[in-house]
């Protein structure tokens, strides 16, 4: 397999900051839906015994505490434009239960620098003389 250009390590590191993102806020997005679907079978379907004023506090209440929770990480969303990824660097996995020396994984290696090939002038004129003769 050859060596995945820049553009393509950055965008998989991006993806994987995105999916690791997403991976843990997972439960707190699934609650947040579940509390703003359950407030609006409340308001859909309403609880006949509930005085009405009182169901649009109730369900006002529950779908407030929902944006609440969600408007962490919606910020987290806007102000995470490069997900902490830099150019010319190893494509890393993120184990968020390990040890702080194995914390994170490389999954795709940045190549390694090229070393300036140009000879020095002692090399230069010994080719140049064997040109020559």
């Amino acid at each position: 397999m050859k060596t995945p250009e820049t553009h393509t390590r950055y965008r998989v590191q991006r993806l994987i900051r995105m999916g690791e993102w997403l991976e843990r806020n997972e439960a707190a997005l699934v609650l947040a839906y579940d509390v703003l679907d359950d407030a609006h079978d409340k308001l859909c379907d309403p609880d006949e015994t509930l005085d009405p004023n009182e169901l649009l506090d109730l369900v006002g209440h529950q779908q407030m505490q929902a944006l609440l929770a969600l408007r962490p990480m919606m910020m987290e969303l806007r102000m995470a434009s490069d997900w902490d990824v830099k150019r010319g660097t190893d494509v890393t996995i993120r184990q968020p239960y390990a040890c702080s020396k194995h914390k994170y994984e490389v999954v795709i290696e940045a190549p390694k620098p090229v070393t300036d090939e140009t000879p020095t002038k002692e090399e230069f004129n010994k080719t140049r003389s064997e040109v020559d003769v």
